[in-house]
């Protein structure tokens, strides 16, 4: 029994009309005479009918660019993509899940999605200085795959976690904060929230507003 059983990405969605017509020949040459698949060996020649007659109408349309030729292009783009997705779908009952068949068929597989992780704690928290009365500008590295970002503020003690006050949720790696007392040293936090929750509060940083 496979450890891992994988799922055929067909891969058609952006290909301009070039690059799929290459995707259509590739498939074809690597499947032809391929005892793994020889199921769908019959499925070969219209593949190869559709690369071609894509090949030409996109050769006529970079040529005369008129509507008809985007037409006829467009309607032959569409008929290689179902039967490149008819293919995948064969190819992937025939493989079992097995990636390395998939891959001999010119496919490749979807990559698995990887488990959540915590939040790191935002590195690099600093403020700018700023000409403004009353204001303080944050900085902070960025953290990935974070959902958003939660701004904690405290005139008091920094030492003491209860004094920290949440000013700002926000998806962006700054912020500004206005309308604070001149002449008063504000300290402040970040945290970035991901699927699991908060992470970790980010080292302080002080500033005194202007």
């Amino acid at each position: 029994m496979k450890d891992q059983y994988s799922i055929v990405r067909v891969g058609t969605k952006r290909l301009p009309a070039g690059e799929l017509v290459t995707r259509g020949r590739n498939h074809v040459r690597l499947l032809t005479g391929n005892p793994d698949f020889a199921g769908l060996q019959h499925m070969l020649p219209e593949l190869e009918e559709a690369c071609d007659e894509l090949d030409v109408a996109n050769r006529v349309y970079e040529f005369n660019k008129g509507r008809q030729d985007l037409f006829l292009r467009n309607n032959a783009q569409g008929q290689l993509k179902w039967k490149i997705r008819d293919l995948a779908g064969m190819v992937q009952s025939l493989s079992h899940g097995d990636a390395s068949l998939i891959r001999s068929a010119g496919f490749d597989v979807r990559k698995k999605r990887q488990p959540s992780q915590p939040m790191p704690a935002p590195q690099n928290l600093r403020t700018l200085h700023t000409r403004y009365p009353g204001r303080i500008e944050l900085r902070w590295n960025g953290v990935k795959n974070r959902r958003i970002y939660k701004v904690f503020m405290t005139e008091g003690d920094p030492a003491q976690l209860e004094n920290y006050e949440m000013i700002k949720v926000t998806a962006r790696n700054y912020f500004t904060i206005e309308h604070l007392a001149s002449g008063t040293t504000y300290t402040f936090r970040v945290v970035a929230q991901g699927v699991l929750g908060d992470g970790p509060m980010s080292d302080i940083t002080c500033a005194k507003a202007a």
